[in-house]
């Protein structure tokens, strides 16, 4: 399924750029890619449970050269590379430098170039930046002005009651 998808996704950003960040290939792109990301750099493979390797013609080596060509189709759309980020960054799935010790792997198997090495290490940097930053912000919490007096929630919806009083309209 993988190879399947590497081959839509590197096909896609060809000849449909704008397209290739949609909602829908957004989730199968997470729920696939970051998936095999995570189990295969931060678990034991066994954890597959695959019967026959050789049936399947299934090894780490290629699975990730595919995936660093879908990153590598990705990232050359220069206005996809900061949605990839967001994309991956924000997901709460993502295991911090899963990336980068994919790339470790194929270096150690001497299956990626100087060229994907370096965008795929600078994409991991920026997309375990972003993750800093969000977690950062988790710890803050909103002044007691931009709260809902009800539910003391942040005020996503202004809306003013009769009485001056401001609430959240999802708390209306």
């Amino acid at each position: 399924y993988s190879n399947t998808f590497a081959s839509f996704i590197i096909k896609t950003c060809n000849y449909f750029p704008d397209i290739i960040l949609c909602d829908e290939i957004k989730t199968c792109f997470l729920n696939i890619i970051l998936i095999i990301l995570n189990k295969t750099t931060t678990e034991k493979v066994e954890q597959f449970k695959i019967k026959s390797m050789k049936s399947l013609d299934f090894s780490i080596s290629k699975l990730f050269v595919s995936i660093t060509k879908m990153f590598q189709h990705l990232i050359s759309i220069n206005s996809n590379e900061k949605k990839l980020v967001k994309l991956i960054g924000k997901n709460d799935n993502y295991t911090k430098s899963s990336i980068t010790k994919m790339i470790t792997i194929l270096q150690n198997m001497d299956a990626i170039s100087t060229m994907d090495y370096t965008s795929l290490y600078y994409l991991d940097i920026q997309i375990n930046k972003l993750k800093d930053e969000l977690e950062s912000l988790e710890d803050l919490e909103p002044p007691d002005e931009l709260c809902d007096p009800i539910m003391s929630t942040l005020i996503e919806e202004p809306i003013m009651l009769p009485n001056d009083i401001i609430v959240d309209y999802g708390v209306i």
